[in-house]
C-alpha cells in the first residue's frame, strides 16, 4: 500500500496537530502504525509543544504508547514528566524501555525523577533509581527528593528515596510528622524515642 498524499489541511490541523497526533489521541493503533510506516514524524510537536507520544500518554492508551515509545526521540525528561503526571503503568515492556533509555541521559533522568517523586509514580522512580548514574544522587539531592516524597503521599516512593538517604534533616522529620507520614525519621515514634532517651 502506498502512502496517501497528504494535502496541506491534513498535514497540520487545529493547534498544529498532525494526523499522527489525532490517531494517537484516539487510540487508533492501526492508523498510528500505518502513518509511521509511511514516514510520519513522531517527534513533531503541536503549537503547545506536545508530540503524538505525549498525547498518547495523556490519553492513557497503553497500546498506542507501546507503538510510539520505541520510535520517539522526544525530550525524554518531558516524556517521563507526562508518564508520572498521568500515572501511566510502566509494566508494558516498551514503556519500561523508554524509562530505562531516559535513565541513561543525566538531565532526562533527573527531571523525570523529580517529577515522578512529586507525583508518587513509584514505578518510574524505581526504574530510574535502578538504572541511572548513582553519582547524580548526592545527599542534598536525595534530601530534596525526600521532601517531595513526603508531600506525594506515596509510601512506596517514600521508601525508595528514604532507603538512599544517609540522614534525615529535622525539618523533614517535622514535615512528615505534621502530615502524618511514617517511615521518614529513625523509624521510632515519639513514645519510643522518649523511652530510648530514658534508658540512656
Amino acid at each position: 500500500m502506498s502512502p496517501p498524499v497528504l494535502t496541506p489541511p491534513l498535514q497540520a490541523g487545529m493547534g498544529g496537530r498532525t494526523p499522527l497526533m489525532y490517531a494517537a489521541l484516539a487510540g487508533g493503533d492501526a492508523t498510528v502504525a500505518a502513518l509511521l510506516s509511511w514516514g510520519a514524524r513522531p517527534d513533531r510537536t503541536n503549537d503547545i509543544g506536545l508530540t503524538a507520544f505525549i498525547l498518547a500518554i495523556q490519553s492513557k492508551l497503553p497500546s498506542t504508547i507501546a507503538l510510539l515509545a520505541p520510535v520517539t526521540n522526544t525530550e525524554l525528561g518531558q516524556a517521563l514528566v507526562h508518564l508520572a503526571m498521568s500515572q501511566v503503568s510502566v509494566s508494558p515492556p516498551a514503556t519500561r524501555q523508554l524509562v530505562e533509555r531516559a535513565a541513561r541521559e543525566p538531565a532526562a533522568a533527573m527531571e523525570g525523577l523529580r517529577w515522578a517523586v512529586r507525583w508518587g509514580a513509584a514505578g518510574v522512580v524505581d526504574i530510574l533509581l535502578e538504572k541511572m548514574d548513582p553519582s547524580l544522587l548526592s545527599q542534598p539531592v536525595l534530601q530534596e527528593l525526600l521532601v517531595e516524597a513526603v508531600m506525594s503521599d506515596s509510601t512506596q516512593t517514600l521508601a525508595s528515596i528514604r532507603s538512599l538517604c544517609q540522614s534525615v534533616p529535622p525539618e523533614v522529620e517535622d514535615l512528615a510528622r505534621q502530615r502524618g507520614v511514617a517511615g521518614v525519621g529513625t523509624g521510632l515514634g515519639e513514645d519510643e524515642e522518649e523511652g530510648k532517651k530514658d534508658m540512656i
